[in-house]
């Protein structure tokens, strides 16, 4: 059973890490939105019948208010996040991106000390501070000199990405993950689409035009998908996100929350590296000691989960 939930743990990594690199890659020939809408609807899909299953393995009837909630919490999720998240890949590195987006727990962390008065232990503190440290090192000007729009962008995604996750506790307790995952991503596709369309209409243009929207107007749904961009598109919504979720959730069933939450650990360090392979960004001296700290942060706030597992094994 534990082996099998590693082997989930490996491919949701493996999946996740080359995130950036294949939206970076389909990012030259498709628009930004198109990806996200995409990749995330076709995602949903996949995950559709787990999730039925479990809606009817616990017996949960969704009503009026859990479809508000996926509504309100799809749109924050898809509309928002990740259509800011995608436009920071097209502005920046994937590598800076990736970093920057798994960082997002320290956010999480510092909103629940300072909204819900959450204590802060110790060493979850000093975590915290590794963290930043180690995120001020790896996006410092030396390093992304002219990424400045990119770097905002994927702060501001992850930002509200963490607030994403505190809003979403209960529901998540009470749908599951891939319940809450499946759904909030339909939701939030089809909200993403029906702005698209909304954005071709004359009076509409010119309030997006205003709030400086202008990413949303005439935006393309199906231009530029072909024979030449559509294995790329399929491969992103299929494998990076349907299946790369498909197997996290399968590995949190098979394992635990902390243990499957060591993909996003792993992601930090081979995303670099596979956007140095792939796609050849070069990452600095200063890059890698950034990740050093950031992943020494996540191994200090992770280390007292797995010692009190440990002890319970014994």
């Amino acid at each position: 059973m534990i082996k099998k939930g590693y082997l989930y743990i490996l491919l949701s990594t493996l999946l996740f890490s080359i995130t950036e690199v294949s939206l970076k890659i389909s990012s030259t020939s498709l628009n930004p939105i198109q990806l996200t809408f995409s990749r995330f609807l076709i995602g949903s899909i996949i995950l559709l019948p787990v999730a039925i299953k479990n809606l009817m393995k616990k017996g949960i009837r969704l009503s009026a208010n859990d479809y508000i909630f996926f509504t309100v919490f799809g749109f924050f999720l898809i509309p928002v996040t990740m259509l800011l998240y995608q436009m920071a890949i097209e502005y920046s590195q994937a590598s800076i991106v990736s970093v920057l987006f798994c960082s997002n727990p320290v956010f999480v962390i510092v909103f629940s000390w300072l909204i819900f008065h959450k204590r802060l232990e110790k060493q979850t503190a000093i975590s915290v501070i590794l963290w930043i440290v180690g995120i001020i090192v790896f996006i410092s000007p030396s390093n992304t000199s002219g990424k400045s729009t990119g770097i905002i962008l994927a702060m501001a995604s992850a930002i509200i990405y963490a607030f994403c996750s505190l809003a979403s506790r209960k529901q998540s307790e009470k749908y599951g993950g891939v319940v809450l995952t499946s759904f909030s991503f339909l939701f939030g596709s089809i909200e993403l689409i029906l702005l698209m369309l909304v954005g071709r209409i004359n009076g509409i243009i010119k309030i997006f035009s205003r709030a400086g929207l202008k990413i949303l107007i005439n935006a393309p749904l199906f231009y530029g998908i072909n024979l030449h961009t559509l294995p790329g598109l399929l491969f992103i919504s299929i494998f990076v996100t349907g299946l790369g979720f498909v197997f996290y959730f399968l590995a949190i069933e098979k394992t635990t929350v902390e243990q499957a939450s060591l993909t996003y650990f792993f992601k930090l360090v081979l995303a670099p590296f596979f956007a140095s392979i792939i796609i050849h960004e070069t990452i600095s001296a200063n890059m890698y000691i950034g990740i050093i700290f950031i992943v020494a942060g996540s191994f200090l706030f992770l280390l007292p989960v797995f010692q009190k597992r440990s002890k319970h094994s014994t």
